[in-house]
Order: C-alpha cells, then sequence, then structure tokens
C-alpha cells in the first residue's frame, strides 16, 4: 500500500480529540494535536470523575486516579483522544504535547471490608448525553465497560468476572480488614476507525486512505478526514462522565 508522505501536502496543525469523562474532585482539561494539511479546529480531553458510596462503617480512603502503568501513582484524571507518539508521517500526526492515552487507574483503600458484599461499579454521563451517545452509535468510540450498565467488581469474597480489577486483603486489630482494589477504567477506538487510532487508520489503512482530507470549510456531515474529526469534535468535546463505585454490606 503506498503511504502519504509529508511531502505531499502543506501542512498546518488541527488541536483535535475528545473531553470525554469526569470523578470526585478530579477534573482537568487538556488539548489534543493532529497535524493535518488543511484544518484548524479546538478541543478539550475528557477527565474521570468517581464518585464512591459506603455502608455498614465501610469507608473508601485515598481514593485516587492515575495513568494506566504508571508506576509512581502520579495524580492524573485526564483522557487524550490523540495521535500516537510515535505518529510523524501521514496526513494525520502527532502534533502536541499530549499523545494518546485512553486508560486510567482507579485506586483506593476500604476499610472495614470485613462486611463487604459486593464492590459494584457504574459510569453515568452527567451533560451531553445525546452527544456521547451518538458517538458510541457511530462506533467513534468505545466506552469503558461500566457505562453499559453496573459491573459488579467483587462479590463473596472473589472477583466473580474477568474484570480489570484486583484487590490485597489486610487484617489489623481485632479481625478487622482493609482491602485495596484497583480498576482500570480503558477507552477504545470504535469500529468507524477499525479499532485503531483515527492517525493510523486515516494513514495506513485502504478504508482510511479512501477518504478526502477536506479542510477547514468542511462541515461535520462531510464525508472527509477534517469532517470526521470535527464531528467527533463536536460530539464529544465537554462530556463529563462519573464513575460510581458502591460497597454494600454482606
Amino acid at each position: 500500500m503506498s503511504k502519504i508522505t509529508r511531502r505531499s501536502y502543506k501542512r498546518k496543525k488541527i488541536i483535535m480529540g475528545a473531553a470525554l469523562f469526569g470523578a470526585i474532585g478530579l477534573v482537568s482539561t487538556g488539548f489534543a494535536a493532529w497535524v493535518l494539511s488543511a484544518p484548524a479546529v479546538q478541543d478539550k480531553t475528557a477527565n474521570l470523575s468517581v464518585g464512591v458510596v459506603d455502608d455498614k462503617n465501610m469507608q473508601f480512603e485515598d481514593v485516587v486516579t492515575y495513568k494506566t502503568g504508571d508506576a509512581n501513582k502520579v495524580s492524573y484524571n485526564t483522557y487524550h483522544f490523540e495521535p500516537l507518539a510515535d505518529d510523524d508521517a501521514g496526513r494525520v500526526r502527532f502534533g502536541g504535547e499530549n499523545p494518546q492515552m485512553l486508560s486510567l487507574t482507579v485506586e483506593g483503600t476500604l476499610s472495614h471490608v470485613q462486611n463487604l458484599g459486593t464492590l459494584t461499579a457504574i459510569i453515568s454521563v452527567t451533560n451531553k448525553a445525546d452527544d456521547f451517545a451518538e458517538a458510541l452509535t457511530k462506533e467513534y468510540v468505545v466506552a469503558p465497560e461500566a457505562y453499559n450498565g453496573e459491573v459488579t467488581l467483587f462479590a463473596n469474597g472473589a472477583i466473580p468476572t474477568a474484570q480489570q480489577a484486583a484487590f490485597t486483603q489486610t487484617t489489623t486489630g481485632d479481625a478487622d480488614k482493609t482491602m485495596v482494589f484497583t480498576y482500570e477504567v480503558k477507552f477504545d477506538w470504535g469500529d468507524f476507525f477499525e479499532g485503531m487510532n483515527p492517525g493510523l487508520f486515516f494513514d495506513d489503512t485502504t478504508a482510511g486512505l479512501a477518504y478526502q482530507q477536506g479542510s477547514n470549510n468542511d462541515s461535520t456531515t462531510a464525508d472527509t478526514v477534517a469532517g470526521h474529526l470535527k464531528d467527533l469534535h463536536d460530539l464529544l468535546d465537554g462530556v463529563q462522565l462519573q464513575l460510581t463505585l458502591t460497597a454494600e454490606p454482606n
């Protein structure tokens, strides 16, 4: 397959991305950057918010969100729907400060888990619900599992399904148990982009290369590279979701 080279076009930067998520006192914004030959659109990124509900003296403590895989667990709550860091060729390429980052890990401590029956997670939309749903319907992105309904992370002393969750229990005092939990909240690119970053889809696939690049003046309904990226922006910019963790007693 022939590859479009950087000499094929006069390029400008296009600021593109998608604002997607929100969680407890963890709100921030950022910018995504795509390098295209023509359009220029600005967009915010997503952030994750975590709410917790406890009962029967159980208590959530030290809940933090960080980039999945960060060994230092630096507090971070922003997803970046952007090009890959090493994408430096083709029609769409990385031109910003924050490369693609679609996975955050939530970690915390739950005390008095000798009283724990179930721990569940659910993601709800706090604004622009119709736009977010349309982005999913158009298969631009795939939402984390807990968006589609409440997910049981822990029940009756075990992880009931193959969720992206892990637990470590310790016992202190008079058999009082504390549990450290982690839960990965992950997005994926949707089938429209064949499950890959749009920068790769539009540059490296037969289907992606078939799209005309378009220009600044394209509408969000234009069947062009610019049109679809602008549509992604308009549907997802400013959307806030909240992840709620609920600990219920046995």
